[in-house]
């Protein structure tokens, strides 16, 4: 300190406080202050760029709240759709299942066969089988009280959409209820519905069906109609001699308009043509109906394949209300539109091997030779079970059918038979005349009670006897007087009180016309000659030991027939066989003859 100059402290001092406080001091501030506030870098370069991020942000977030209102009217819009959809679809499921028409007594549980263990179930899985009922109803009625001339199984392979169909013929001599009774089996269904029907199949059958379906004339009919019709159906000689007959039948009791073919050959068939076709069998056999029956249904099938979903939901519409089923409205739905994926495969009839016998009042019988063994090939061909063993009731009922029939061997099965080899008439000047005079006959005279066929009831016993040498008038022919009979072609006419020899019996004996059993006794597994009625609505009684039994072929020739030929007189409705062609409408044929329509069994 003593070194220091005297005062350099205090200069020193002063010089650092002119530099705090002088303008030199504050200069780097001011500086500083005025560069934040003009400088490119400083805070007042900043205000407006915060000013534009805030209106962008602004601008931002009013579009987002903007898309974001966008967003929640669509999806409000949408929910509103599809609720509306969704009512709509409950409503028209509400539609159709009240459409639907279900059994006031079904019950699935009802109609299991407790029999059948679990372990003969196991090779039915993967597959929906239905059993498919065809009522002779002329009143429109589907439920109990009917017989049903279809009795089919639809069997469906859910895995590769293989649809087999198995006729059951309706004939068949089985086991028809729960008490240990032996009819046909068709009479199930009449006597105690679908459930019956169901019960008697699985027990018979060793199956487990709980789903059917129960359709009439006029369901088919307007199905195809709406289809617009099948093609390419033949129609051979002998089944165009009978199928305007039953084309006018049909119109009458269904309603729904139709014309009659005009000759044999490749038809293109309407509705009520193609369940005419399906009812034939007089001039050939009931075998060979089912199938005709199951052609119309490939044909239909093929035809509804190729249809558009909106086609095929209006003819659900209309058919649920014309059925009765056990399917619901989704079952329905399902196969409408998977009906691509399914196809139709084989075909067949049950029993495979078979014959026919009169059993007694319940008339000609289709008998399962043996049914243990039928069974056991219906399981091979609907489940490809090979070397199944039937169940000790199946072999139980076997045994019975065996013993009222007198058939114990097994039979030979029989694939497919022909639908075109029917009996053929011969025209004659005496049907052509037959023929003017049924077009001329008063409304009095022809009456559907004015049948040479006697209606029988479910068991084959006629309802109104005639007495004995009386007669009626068939279609076709000028009605006769008591004890008077009309000449046919090949014999000539015969005295009151005088009658001719009917085919298939000798001299001094008569055939049987009236229920009664023929003078000579029938063998287990034969069965007697008939004559070819005239028409498919008349001729001889169709009693309950006719000889034209389901699968008897007729053989009779045209000289040697004691009626006249089908050909010239009116068949079920009454309408000229062949050479027709003309609009049949309800009420009425195309000529305005009176349609005269035969009892049920006839048809």
């Amino acid at each position: 300190m003593a070194g220091r100059p005297a005062g350099s402290g205090q200069s020193q001092g002063n010089d650092n406080r002119r530099r705090m406080s002088g303008t030199s001091g504050y200069e780097p501030r001011y500086q500083s202050l005025q560069g934040t506030q003009t400088g490119d870098g400083g805070m007042g370069g900043r205000r407006p760029q915060d000013s534009a991020s805030r209106t962008a942000a602004s601008r931002s977030a009013a579009q987002a709240a903007k898309k974001k209102k966008i967003r929640r009217i669509i999806v409000m819009a949408v929910a509103e759709v599809l609720t509306l959809i969704c009512i709509g679809f409950y409503g028209y499921a509400l539609r159709l299942n009240s459409g639907l028409k279900h059994s006031n007594d079904y019950d699935p549980d009802k109609v299991l066969n407790s029999e059948l263990p679990v372990e003969k179930t196991e090779h039915m899985k993967g597959y929906w089988t239905i059993a498919v009922f065809g009522v002779d109803s002329r009143d429109g009625n589907v439920h109990k009280g009917t017989n049903t001339d279809v009795i089919m199984l639809c069997n469906i392979n859910r895995d590769t959409g293989e649809i087999k169909l198995v006729s059951v013929f309706r004939d068949t001599y089985m086991n028809t209820n729960d008490n240990g009774t032996y009819n046909k089996i068709n009479s199930a269904y009449a006597n105690g519905g679908a459930v019956q029907a169901l019960s008697a199949l699985n027990r018979n059958l060793d199956l487990n069906v709980k789903d059917y379906v129960t359709f009439n004339w006029k369901a088919v009919a307007d199905g195809i109609n709406m289809l617009g019709g099948i093609e390419d159906v033949e129609i051979s000689k002998p089944e165009f001699r009978y199928i305007n007959s039953f084309i006018t039948e049909t119109v009458q009791k269904t309603g729904v308009p139709s014309t009659q073919l005009k000759s044999a050959g490749v038809q293109h068939l309407d509705g009520v043509q193609a369940v005419a076709y399906g009812r034939l069998r007089l001039m050939d056999t009931d075998y060979a109906r089912t199938e005709r029956q199951r052609l119309i249904i490939q044909k239909a099938f093929e035809k509804a394949k190729k249809a558009d979903l909106g086609l095929l939901n209006r003819i659900l519409l209309m058919e649920v209300e014309q059925i009765e089923t056990s399917l619901s409205f989704s079952d329905f739905t399902s196969l409408i539109l998977d009906i691509g994926k399914y196809h139709i495969g084989e075909t067949g009839g049950f029993p495979f091997a078979r014959d026919a016998m009169i059993m007694g009042k319940k008339g000609d019988c289709v008998i399962p030779q043996t049914l243990e063994s039928n069974v056991a090939e219906l399981h091979k061909f609907l489940y490809n079970e090979e070397g199944y063993q039937p169940t000790d009731l199946v072999k139980k009922i076997s045994a019975k059918i065996s013993a009222d029939s007198g058939m114990y061997k097994q039979g030979v099965s029989v694939d497919h038979v022909p639908t075109n080899e029917g009996y053929v008439p011969k025209e004659t000047k005496e049907t052509e005349k037959a023929t003017k005079e049924s077009d001329e006959t008063d409304e009095r005279e022809s009456s559907s009670e004015g049948m040479s066929i006697e209606e029988t009831d479910e068991n084959g016993n006629p309802v109104k006897p005639t007495k004995p040498g009386e007669t009626t008038a068939a279609e076709g022919t000028r009605p006769t007087k008591p004890g008077e009979t009309t000449a046919a072609e090949g014999t000539k006419p015969t005295k009151p009180g005088e009658t001719t020899a009917a085919e298939g019996t000798k001299p001094g004996e008569t055939a049987a016309t009236d229920g009664t059993k023929p003078s000579n006794p029938v063998r287990p597994g034969e069965t007697t000659e008939a004559v070819r009625p005239s028409s498919p609505g008349d001729g001889v009684t169709e009693s309950p030991d006719s000889s034209t039994g389901p699968g008897v072929k007729p053989t009779t020739a045209p000289h040697e027939s004691t009626s006249a030929p089908e050909t010239t007189s009116p068949g079920p409705g009454g309408s000229p066989g062949p050479g027709g062609g003309g609009t049949v409408q309800p009420g009425g044929s195309e000529s305005g003859e009176v349609i005269t329509v035969p009892p049920p069994n006839a048809a």
